[in-house]
């Protein structure tokens, strides 16, 4: 199943994950671990396709079953909880998910001591949902956390070091810390393109993180030019319009800052391009479909 979702086939892998469940219920005993690993697995796939109310049930299943048979402290258990805290999270229950997170992070410290790899991306989590409750400050702690251990891990020019940059970037940047942002933003951008090839996503994340901090900084067109890049990339590598749509959105708010009607009259195009993709993203873009609706009443109006 891991095989065929790596691959993007969901349906493939979901058919080999249900067989084997299937075949490990069916067995007398000695499978408790493999029946828990498997719905750990068909709940990541059905969040990822959306299904929430399918995930919970299985996510939830997978822990009680690892808490039954390992004990409450176990590295599977935590591995439950990350999958219960994402779930969490896509639902906007933040302290729900920062309690599963922290879980987890307890967890991982107990058995495996402080530098464990697998905490990096714990405290990269916790990052996010304390950004989402605009707690920024504990956001820059845990993605300074997070970056120390990745790069004593991993290594210093490893992608996931690039990840910790823009999160310790975009943090410092709601912080109001623009130069320390930018300087962050700079490097994660550099490490990414040393990491990918040109036109990869992950350059985009990058070149997006460092047009925020120069729209701090007020260079709008240079933050307009990063950016442009960007969405170049990701609507040629096909990315969610979610995606697409945030970054429209903040090239539409900075095209609004510059002098003439030109750039105001693409600011509108693309706010209202925006607002196509957050429509077709559904309810999980509620919030900012509403917030790039208010933004065009009002400034259509100018």
């Amino acid at each position: 199943g891991a095989v065929y979702d790596m691959a993007g086939k969901r349906e493939q892998a979901e058919t080999e994950l249900l067989a084997g469940l299937q075949a490990f219920r069916g067995m007398p005993e000695g499978k408790t671990e493999e029946i828990a690993s498997s719905l750990h697995n068909l709940a990541a796939l059905a969040l990822d396709a959306g299904d929430r109310a399918l995930a919970k049930e299985r996510f939830e299943e997978s822990l009680a079953l690892r808490e039954s048979f390992f004990g409450k402290s176990h590295p599977s258990v935590a591995q439950s909880c990350l999958g219960l805290g994402a779930l969490a999270r896509r639902n906007n229950e933040l302290p729900l998910a920062r309690s599963y997170y922290q879980r987890a992070e307890a967890i991982y410290r107990q058995v495996f001591g402080e530098d464990y790899a697998a905490l990096g991306a714990v405290h990269n989590n916790l990052a996010i949902v304390f950004m989402s409750e605009k707690d920024y400050a504990h956001a820059v702690e845990q993605h300074e956390r997070a970056l120390a251990i990745r790069s004593a891990q991993y290594g210093v020019d490893h992608p996931l070091v690039a990840q910790s940059y823009s999160g310790l970037g975009n943090a410092l940047l709601a912080l109001g810390r623009v130069d320390e942002a930018l300087q962050y933003h700079e490097k994660s951008v550099a490490l990414r393109r040393k990491a990918y090839p040109p036109e990869h996503p992950s350059i985009a994340i990058g070149l997006h993180g460092l047009a925020g901090a120069l729209s701090g900084e007020g260079e709008f067109q240079k933050a307009i030019d990063t950016r442009g890049e960007a969405i170049a990339i990701v609507l040629k590598a096909g990315a969610d319009a979610a995606d697409v749509a945030e970054m429209e959105f903040a090239q539409a708010r900075d095209l609004w800052q510059l002098p003439g009607e030109k750039g105001r009259s693409q600011a509108l195009d693309l706010a209202r391009s925006a607002q196509a993709g957050y429509e077709s993203a559904g309810e999980s873009s509620a919030a900012e479909l509403a917030e790039v609706a208010a933004w065009l009443t009002s400034h259509s109006k100018v």
